[in-house]
């Protein structure tokens, strides 16, 4: 495939981009910002060009939170000034921050192209029964489907130890499959029906509902990628549509969350909770400042990685000492399930973090701040954590890559694979939180289908 268009886009983006430049974005940042975009479109460019490329574009997509975070959002920096629930406002960009995030992003970028090879050849791909009746699969994609909406149905169901571990994952897993077996013409009409026409919207609709659009978003772009998986053309449309979205209805977040968050959440169904959101978004945007920033700035500060980034790099280690790894303990732990360990100390990363560099009040014991990969990073080690630590992740995603991301999978394993890895596209939370479960849930599933997909078949269907 040709780069001539995908290279015209990109440069018309970043002359684009300068044009907008904001007043509080000095060109050395800006500049520093455009490097590293470019930086984060590499991973692209290399998987067009590929004849024998993987079936996600993982790295691309990786690339892609980054150029989002870390390099598109410097742009629209507004001026600094308090703003409400989003701590202590920095002075500035930090150019040290952006700087290592450039270093560390080509560092990641480098050695996961430089040790896919490697693991590609040493490594076999995740494997799955590859003989089963379609309608076998179809049953047990239904439980899967099913068990998921029970799930969040019943709240009580979250308290059970290592459930949700399992459970979160298996509606995208098995709506995506149905997919594939639609676009393959083996997904009988009343199953296409139920699954597209009333659980998919129920789906959606309860993750924009639930006040965490990032969630939905992600669903959306999971399920843009396998239908980019099966040969669909307008695959990107699923996963735009619902980013324009979000940015329409995101300024009426904040009101949204105030009103039916908590205890009230309870006496709201989901039309008085699709009407409130409505009202709330239509209130902020016809405030008199309806044109200006300001009604994005929530937005804005929501996708600028760089201005946690620069917080964290201001006052460490001359205000707060490193962590020295405090963060990375619990990736051990988290690897025995909660089902047999049930003290097993919770993940609070998030709020110790927010707490620990002054971004939610000290009576405040429920919000949690994410914390991106690299800026954890340097909250533990400085400069050099984020330079080996890219370095070593970009070794990891390439790791788990040749397992779940390979040419050679069948559909199901391919699927079963992507529902795995697709989270780490989004590399938004600590380390250990989004990688701790990833052995428990591999063998979950593999567990699910090897047997689901084979007991009581003759020896001779079996794999």
């Amino acid at each position: 495939m040709s780069l001539k268009i995908p290279v015209l886009i990109s440069i018309t983006v970043s002359i684009g981009l300068w044009l907008v430049l904001g007043p509080a974005v000095n060109p050395l940042s800006a500049t520093l910002a455009l490097a590293t975009l470019w930086v984060c479109l590499i991973p692209t460019f290399i998987y067009i060009r590929s004849k024998d490329r993987a079936p996600m574009p993982f790295m691309a997509l990786i690339g892609g939170y980054y150029a989002v975070f870390f390099a598109i959002s410097v742009f629209f920096f507004p001026t600094p000034r308090p703003l409400p629930k989003y701590g202590v406002q920095i002075s500035g960009l930090s150019v040290e921050g952006m700087t290592l995030v450039l270093i560390g992003v080509s560092l990641m970028v480098g050695s996961y192209f430089f040790a896919e090879k490697f693991f590609t050849k040493k490594l076999p791909p995740l494997r799955l029964p590859q003989h089963y009746t379609p309608k076998r699969l179809r049953i047990l994609l239904w439980l899967l489907i099913l068990c998921y909406l029970v799930w969040y149905a019943i709240p009580s169901l979250k308290e059970i130890p290592s459930i949700g571990q399992f459970i979160q994952p298996t509606g995208p897993l098995a709506i995506a499959m149905m997919i594939v077996l639609w676009r393959k013409g083996e997904l009988p009409k009343i199953d296409a029906i139920l699954c597209f026409l009333v659980v998919l919207p129920i789906i959606l609709s309860q993750a924009f509902l639930s006040g965490l659009l990032t969630s939905a978003v992600l669903l959306c772009a999971f399920l843009a990628i396998i239908l980019f998986y099966t040969g669909f053309r307008n695959f990107w449309l699923y996963g735009l549509i619902p980013v324009l979205f979000v940015i329409a209805i995101y300024p009426g977040v904040a009101g949204y969350r105030a009103h039916t968050w908590g205890e009230q959440s309870k006496h709201f169904n989901a039309i008085e909770r699709a009407t409130i959101f409505y009202e709330k978004t239509q209130e902020s945007w016809t405030r008199e400042k309806y044109f200006e920033v300001t009604v994005l700035e929530p937005l804005i500060h929501r996708l600028s990685g760089h201005v946690l980034l620069s917080k964290v790099v201001d006052r460490t280690p001359s205000m707060i000492p490193y962590w020295n790894g405090e963060t990375y303990k619990p990736t051990l732990t988290n690897l025995v399930p909660r089902i047999i360990w049930p003290e097993k100390p919770r993940e609070v990363a998030g709020q110790k973090f927010a707490h620990r560099y002054e971004m939610i009040a000290p009576e405040n014991t429920t919000t949690s701040i994410n914390v991106p990969w690299v800026v954890e990073m340097y909250a533990n080690f400085g400069r050099l954590g984020v330079i080996l630590g890219m370095m070593l992740a970009g070794g990891f995603l390439a790791l788990l890559s040749a397992i779940f991301n390979r040419s050679s999978m069948t559909p199901l394993e391919f699927v079963t694979g992507a529902a795995i890895l697709f989270p780490l596209v989004y590399p938004a939370s600590n380390f250990s939180l989004m990688t701790g479960t990833l052995p428990q849930l591999t063998f979950a599933l593999w567990l699910y289908f090897r047997f689901g997909l084979t007991i009581g078949t003759p020896k001779k269907e079996a794999p």
